[in-house]
């Protein structure tokens, strides 16, 4: 039994998707990209539990002489790389998707800032590729809602990092530009909920 994770749907493939956006800093997926890695990811998931209740049922059917010699190891774990891929390429696209604020917002004169605003246009840009990105995510694996929780835990563990990294990139900073940062800090995490 053979799988591609090239799943084809209106001249999209995850291959092509893969290749496109490899490389790419601003990597930005369609709406059609997003819903179509996410439907190869719960058809993949369903392929995956399909094969695992396939593997028992056999093994129940035949003789005990032939039981050990059927394994379909191999293909539930061409199921969980498909699944593990979408997920990667979905938080890979969201994560680029915010690389510029995060680089403007290391390129801000921090030490000059004299006043705490409500928002400065690196945290809209990235709140509002959260808020494009993220509940179209979430509408289309709503029947697979462990693989959003992941999804959402690795974009987590990727971006923080990143916006650490740029943090410290912000030096010097004045008491205000601190007020500022801790500002966006709650911002963001409010953009999730």
């Amino acid at each position: 039994m053979g799988i591609e994770s090239s799943s084809n749907s209106g001249g999209l493939t995850i291959s092509s998707l893969l290749k496109e956006k490899e490389g790419s800093e601003a990597a930005k997926f369609t709406v059609d990209e997003l819903c179509l890695i996410c439907s190869i990811l719960s058809t993949a998931e369903y392929c995956l539990a399909t094969t695992q209740q396939l593997e028992e049922k056999l093994k129940e059917k035949v003789d005990k002489v032939l039981m050990e010699r059927i394994n379909l190891t191999g293909e539930m774990d061409t199921f969980s790389t498909v699944i593990s891929n979408s997920i990667q390429l979905l938080v890979q696209d969201l994560d680029a998707a915010c690389d510029p604020a995060l680089t403007a917002m290391s390129k801000m004169p921090w030490q000059s800032v004299e006043h705490v605003g409500d928002q400065s246009p690196y945290v809209t840009s990235i709140i509002m590729h959260i808020k494009q990105n993220v509940p179209i995510i979430r509408d289309n694996l709503a029947s697979t809602r462990k693989y959003f929780t992941q999804f959402c835990i690795k974009f987590t563990n990727s971006f923080i990092p990143k916006f650490i990294n740029h943090l410290f990139r912000c030096k010097p900073i004045s008491m205000v530009g601190a007020e500022q940062v801790s500002l966006i800090l709650g911002l963001l995490s409010q953009s999730f909920i």
